[in-house]
């Protein structure tokens, strides 16, 4: 199942119908890759197959695809340029096989790449890996550099990647070159010459004549050719170097691209542990602040109850103390007055008069001082 993280989506390379179109009409691998937001790349075949794609072209194959699975599974589809030796098309052609045509007009929606990918292993021709991968790298590059993305760390080690690869690529034509060069001056060499009368005669005086060429040789041209052996070897030793050292930056920074990455993510998870830290002790905080308010609140209300009820204990408690000073003062006041016989009620004087209209005993001035006495 393709995942969301993923650049680029490859259809397998093989057979059509028994290899690409099954493997897609798998529950929910279609659904999947057309949610994807990869690019979705299809390599087609570089030769028909007898009694399943026979004369298909590339159309063809892209149209059974689409017909199986629905539009917006394939974005890209890159194919071969055809060039192949003559004489392995007329092999594959007596078994009933031929190259796939190269219609592009027949379908729509879908960009074509037309790259070199064959290759040929042991007398069969097939898809070079290294190509294959050189030209999907190519067009993730292109991808991202649309998107302005040439800082990105993929773009940057991918680009590098792809450097790599086309320079290693030239310099193992060169040496192919060279090999075959060397092969055919040797098999040159190795053919036996039509020997002529003459030779047949004097066969062993040339032998001789040689030997003694070979013998009075000047030194220096063979002091020379050793020379030349020798800046041809070292000049091996340093590319094959150059190429080891490239070889260790590219995986030196691979690492250190790798590295950042997985710092940075390390530091994002920290700062958010800590944020997450401080955001529970401040809620802890807070709970406590909250709990301290409401118990000082408790506290204050509780005083203030306690003063409140201390109040009314004392405003019930001051006429009680009044009432039996009252009552001590009153037999007082009955015993200083004088026993005095009953007169008639027509012998009654003024001053009877005027004691019998005085009012009632009020409070004397001396019991505010008594009651503070009490107190």
């Amino acid at each position: 199942m393709p995942s969301k993280k993923q650049t680029a989506l490859l259809s397998d390379l093989g057979s059509l119908y028994t290899n690409v179109i099954p493997s897609l009409l798998v529950n929910g691998v279609t659904k999947a890759i057309k949610e994807s937001a990869a690019i979705k790349v299809y390599i087609s075949n570089i030769m028909t197959e007898p009694g399943q794609t026979d004369e298909y072209s590339v159309s063809d194959h892209l149209n059974a695809i689409i017909e199986h699975c629905g539009n917006g599974i394939v974005d890209y589809c890159i194919y071969d340029t055809g060039e192949v030796i003559p004489e392995l098309i007329k092999k594959y052609n007596k078994e009933g096989q031929d190259l796939v045509e190269q219609d592009i007009d027949k379908v729509r929606g879908i960009k074509f790449l037309q790259r070199n990918l064959s290759t040929v292993a042991n007398s069969h021709i097939r898809h070079d890996p290294g190509l294959v991968a050189a030209s999907v790298i190519e067009l993730i590059c292109d991808d991202l550099r649309y998107q302005d993305k040439q800082n990105d760390p993929q773009y940057l080690m991918l680009n590098n990647k792809l450097r790599e690869e086309k320079r290693i690529g030239k310099i193992k034509k060169a040496m192919k070159k060279k090999e075959k060069k060397k092969s055919m001056e040797g098999k040159r060499l190795k053919t036996p010459k039509s020997k002529s009368k003459f030779s047949s005669k004097y066969q062993d005086r040339i032998e001789a004549i040689r030997e003694a060429d070979e013998k009075f040789k000047n030194p220096q041209e063979e002091k020379e050719m050793t020379k030349k052996e020798i800046k041809e070897e070292k000049k091996k030793q340093k590319e094959e170097q150059k190429l080891e050292k490239k070889q260790a930056e590219e995986i030196t920074i691979e690492e250190e691209i790798e590295t950042k990455i997985e710092n940075t993510r390390l530091t994002t998870e920290l700062d958010l542990e800590k944020a997450r830290q401080n955001l529970e002790h401040m809620l802890e905080a807070a709970k406590a602040d909250l709990e301290r308010t409401r118990i000082n609140s408790q506290e204050m209300t509780k005083v203030e109850e306690e003063k409140q009820e201390d109040h009314d204990n004392t405003e019930q408690e001051e006429p009680s103390i009044i009432a039996p000073i009252a009552t001590i003062e009153k037999p007082i006041k009955t015993k200083k007055k004088p026993t005095t016989k009953r007169a008639p009620a027509h012998a009654k004087t003024k001053k009877d008069k005027t004691a019998s209209e005085k009012p009632k005993t009020t409070k004397p001035k001396s019991a505010r001082g008594r009651k503070k006495k009490t107190i």
